[in-house]
């Protein structure tokens, strides 16, 4: 809706998800009534790839543009000549067509596709590649941040560095090439090493390792030649109700080699009794020995060009007990090779291999290393085959034993900074024990650039979290109240979604909503309100003083959390309602102001199916983390 109403979007893609049995593209309700309607929205509705939708409802409903399908040709698609016919044949109006057109003229006009003096378009510029750095160093969060003697561990200080350690899976990985839909080809990206060794040069010695896990890793996508249907190196995957493998029962495509058995929704049986085939044709990029391991619950079977080099079978009924299978072969580099996987089990497998080249320290190597380092860098965290479209993830570790590495690396080293490479939450149960713990998401081509300016100062962290890190998967709503395997969303937790949630039951997360700390120190002071009753329709405006307290230029993000006293329905805790970003050299202020309307006060009511303010208290509380208010101030609404 603020998409629609404060930022004027001119393109929205309906999701494929069915509300109350109808597709979102083809729902009255959603794109008439309340998208077209009530919103106003002006510009073009279009569908993600391959959505079924039904050519009558879709184009009546509001469907303007359909995207790409599996039919073979462009007349076949169901805004295509199916759409024609009905207009032809007079069951759908003309004017329905005349209004998708005038919509997609409208875009086009608007954003100046046909102007005589439309700019010719630029890549990879300096300003580009100086925005990128930016609005990467802009997002990294600084999550904790220790004092050891006399100084936090951050930032680090090249005066007193001789040596640096950098370990971890997104130490030396680039990951604008991977997604599905996110993908971008980009023509360079800096990795956090990389970016490093630039900002260092010879001032500093760093050495790079790779820390060999206990779990066994995926073969990774730079090797899987097969593709997903969006372009995505892809394994095909197919359930089957039987070990015969008559009966299909869905297929579907994943983009790891580390499988988690998850039931499709219409599969027959259980998890513990899973029928999978899985395949993929796979391109060495270096001739060589490669190891294979297996990690297995049940009977195994796996050809390489139709030739079977692992084979196993539990030897009584039951799939309890792991089984870890190992198989040496010489693969030819840029020699296409078929992998086929039999699987009749429960729960997961694994299929992981070393290559040529991928050569990994030993723990007692990497240990002794951190020991002896100045500091110790671990980039950690996710990639693009647990954060993306079309999968889901099987928990919220962090995979490969990288959590079982990090305790062992900060037991060795006091100086060591775990700095996460992700785009979704994971458990940190060695979080207590870190001294230094950055969050940097995935932060496009200058990266590397970006993690290096923050890690050494030259730039200040100011990011926010805006998302709650829990402790535990167990402590969020979905599986706390055990309903996310339901076909459908109902949203048991009612308003308490997210942080609202773990207030609201009073669950401690590793770090909550909103958290971002800097390198200098910041005070809020002066809180005022334009009014301390407010009626109907008018607003309200909160002013407040900030001040750069530290030592050095920083930037603060002043959250406004507001409280409804007492209301007739259940209400959260706080609810974020404005922040502004402020940036302040040492020792200076600024006055910032954040308005709220009577939208802001309101809650939906399902009686009268509307936005209602209720007469009553609302406290407007002001910090820089859901956990950190630092000024209160309360005001009455009237209706």
């Amino acid at each position: 809706e603020a998409a629609v109403k404060e930022g004027g979007v001119l393109g929205m893609m309906g999701s494929y998800n069915e509300y109350y049995g109808t597709n979102a593209n083809q729902s009255k309700h959603l794109v008439m009534d309340i998208l077209k309607g009530e919103w106003g929205y002006q510009g073009v509705l279009l569908t993600d790839w391959h959505v079924d939708i039904n050519t009558y409802d879709a184009a009546v409903n509001g469907l303007d543009l359909e995207m790409g399908t599996d039919v073979a040709d462009y007349q076949d698609y169901f805004l295509a000549k199916p759409f024609l016919d009905m207009i032809q044949a007079g069951k759908i109006p003309e004017s329905v067509a005349d209004e998708k057109a005038r919509r997609i003229l409208r875009v086009q006009h608007t954003i100046g596709m046909y102007d005589e003096n439309r700019l010719s378009g630029a890549r990879n510029t300096k300003a580009h590649q100086a925005a990128a750095r930016k609005i990467a160093t802009e997002g990294v969060v600084l999550l904790k941040n220790d004092i050891i003697g006399t100084k936090t561990v951050l930032p680090l200080d090249s005066k007193q560095l001789k040596n640096v350690l950098v370990l971890g899976p997104n130490a030396d990985k680039k990951h604008g090439t991977g997604g599905g839909s996110s993908e971008v080809k980009s023509l360079y990206e800096v990795t956090p090493l990389q970016g490093l060794r630039a900002k260092f040069g010879e001032k500093v010695n760093i050495t790079a390792m790779r820390a060999r896990s206990s779990e066994l890793a995926a073969i990774a996508s730079d090797y899987v030649e097969s593709r997903h249907w969006t372009g995505t190196p892809a394994w095909n995957i197919a359930y089957f109700t039987e070990k015969s493998r008559i009966n299909l029962t869905e297929q579907y495509w994943i983009v790891d080699s580390k499988f988690k058995a998850i039931a499709p929704a219409n599969a027959e049986g259980s998890v513990n009794n899973q029928h999978i085939t899985m395949a993929a044709k796979i391109k060495p990029l270096m001739s060589g020995l490669h190891q294979l391991n297996v990690e297995i619950l049940g009977d195994f079977q796996l050809k390489i060009n139709d030739d079977i080099v692992i084979a196993h079978q539990v030897s009584v009924d039951t799939t309890n007990e792991l089984s870890v299978l190992a198989y040496d072969i010489e693969l030819i580099a840029g020699e296409s090779y078929r992998f086929e996987i039999q699987y009749d089990g429960s729960e997961h497998f694994t299929l992981g291999w070393n290559a040529p080249g991928e050569l990994f320290s030993s723990e007692a190597e990497y240990i002794a290393a951190a020991k002896q380092a100045d500091a110790v860098i671990y980039f950690g965290g996710l990639s693009h085959g647990d954060d993306r479209e079309s999968i889901d993830r099987p928990d919220m570790k962090l995979p490969n034993s990288q959590d079982e590495i990090i305790s062992k690396l900060i037991a060795a080293n006091e100086k060591t900074v775990v700095f996460l490479v992700a785009g979704s939450a994971v458990e940190m149960p060695w979080a207590e024990q870190a001294n230094a713990i950055v969050w940097g998401w995935y932060g496009g081509m200058e990266a590397g650039h970006a993690f290096a300016d923050i890690l050494t100062g030259d730039a200040n962290p100011s990011g926010k979290m805006p998302i709650t890190l829990p402790a535990h998967l167990e402590d969020t709503a979905p599986i706390a109240l055990n309903d996310y395997n339901a076909k459908e969303s109902l949203y048991t937790e009612g308003v308490f979604i997210g942080y609202r949630w773990f207030e609201q039951q009073n669950i401690k997360p590793t770090f909550v909503f909103g958290h971002g700390l800097s390198y200098t120190n910041f005070a809020l002071t002066d809180i005022a309100l334009s009014a301390s009753n407010i009626t109907g329709g008018e607003n309200i405006t909160v002013t407040v003083w900030v001040e750069n307290t530290g030592k050095v230029a920083g930037a603060e993000v002043v959250q406004l959390y507001l409280h409804d006293i007492e209301s007739s329905v259940d209400r959260p805790i706080k609810e974020l309602k404005g922040f502004a970003k402020v940036y302040l050299a040492p020792g200076e202020s600024k006055k910032i102001s954040i308005t709220l309307t009577k939208r802001d006060l309101s809650f939906w009511d399902v009686n009268t199916n509307d936005w209602l303010a209720e007469t009553g208290q609302f406290d407007v509380l002001l910090g820089t983390a859901l956990n950190n208010i630092k000024l209160r101030a309360t005001f009455t609404y009237h209706q």
